[in-house]
């Protein structure tokens, strides 16, 4: 995802902050039963989400379980 601005830096970067804390607790096996869900651009920051981005987030993730199985 392109950065084109320092509001999207630092919500990329406050992303990439997040996530790296949470995977220094996972294993192999969680790992193994871990979906991958793209956020579809949706900005990370908690707020009431509009029923566009909660459809596709809904989407992504019922394309995520398909591209799994």
């Amino acid at each position: 995802m392109p950065v084109d601005n320092l509001k999207q830096y630092f919500g990329a970067f406050y992303n990439i902050i997040i996530e790296n804390l949470n995977r220094q607790r996972l294993t192999f096996t969680d790992w193994q039963r871990t979906f991958s869900i793209s956020d579809g651009n949706v900005l990370p920051k908690v707020r009431k989400l509009s029923k566009e981005e909660v459809t596709i987030l809904i989407e992504n993730g019922k394309k995520a379980v398909h591209d799994r199985f």
